[in-house]
């Protein structure tokens, strides 16, 4: 039986190094920096149900960092509810903010398409 590579390779583990764009501490492995110095654009075409399926894994994920930012704000988490993992209130509430900017900005295009 082979070894199991190590969690953190899956998961990202921490560097001492922040981005020196958005200030967020860098990950290994995982992409979370929400940098608003990317300049690659992409033209998506989805049908209307992919498209209010995509809708809903953002508005989870922005709801998820919203109530991480709460947690850290109050001490206090909701039954069944997992904390995501930041450094505080700000950085969960910057992620949360971006998270709803990719939303509205999504909106937008569907509502000029409409």
């Amino acid at each position: 039986m082979s070894e199991l590579a190590p969690l953190s390779k899956f998961t990202g583990t921490r560097n001492s190094a922040s981005c020196k764009i958005c200030g967020l501490p860098s990950l290994q492995y995982l992409a979370r920096c929400i940098c608003r110095n990317m300049s690659k654009t992409y033209l998506l075409h989805l049908e209307e149900n992919d498209l209010g399926q995509l809708l809903d894994g953002l508005e989870a994920r922005a709801v998820a960092w919203s109530k991480t930012a709460d947690y850290h704000l109050t001490g206090e988490s909701p039954p069944d509810f997992i904390v995501e993992e930041c450094n505080d209130a700000d950085e969960a509430s910057r992620i949360a903010t971006h998270y709803r900017s990719i939303i509205a900005k999504i909106q937008k295009q569907q509502a000029e398409q409409s």
